[in-house]
């Protein structure tokens, strides 16, 4: 006698309970690289300093294609009937959840730590001063109080967008389309 060992159909709230969950690791990994980064800031300068940015960025970016691979998997190997557009629907919505979380993070950054927003506005404005006239340079200095609002929303879609887009490659390859594959 042959045992068949069924698995659960794909549905919605599976799709957003894996979502969820898998965009709070995407979020931790996207945040201690950044918090490495900045300690790194904090105790290095010049060359090491650069390389050290290199390595945690390339860290982040290929840790978030390899994240998005071992999810996308492991849902097709935990569910029966899994298409490509579940997939899809599974990263885009890890997309949206990392990307809130990492967006929030960010703005809470520039609202706990104004001086390093101060500084960089204050170098801009000292090295572009001689090039903008009065309207521009006042019209850069009343972006500083809107920062934190900036700084959410341009992380924010430039996380939704990355993830988007690499969700949407991705679930090309899963679930598996070979026709030939065993049944």
């Amino acid at each position: 006698m042959e045992s068949y060992n069924m698995k659960e159909k794909i549905n919605g709230r599976i799709i957003w309970n894996a979502a969820s969950k898998t965009g709070l690791i995407f979020a931790a990994v996207t945040i201690a690289c950044t918090l490495l980064k900045n300690g790194a800031a904090a105790i290095m300068s010049g060359f090491s300093l650069t390389i050290t940015a290199i390595v945690l960025w390339a860290l982040q970016f290929f840790g978030c294609i390899f994240l998005m691979r071992f999810f996308m998997k492991k849902l097709v190997s935990d569910f029966d009937d899994v298409t490509n557009a579940e997939t899809f629907k599974l990263g885009r919505r890890i997309a949206l959840f990392s990307a809130f979380l990492v967006a929030g993070f960010s703005a809470i950054m520039v609202l706990v730590k104004p001086e390093t927003i101060t500084e960089a506005f204050d170098t801009a404005i000292a090295q572009y001063s001689s090039m903008l006239d009065s309207n521009s340079l006042s019209a850069i200095e009343s972006m500083k109080e809107n920062m934190p609002v900036i700084t959410f929303f341009s992380t924010f879609i430039y996380c939704f967008l990355y993830g988007y887009i690499l969700s949407f490659i991705m679930s090309r390859y899963f679930p598996d389309s070979n026709p030939f594959k065993n049944e």
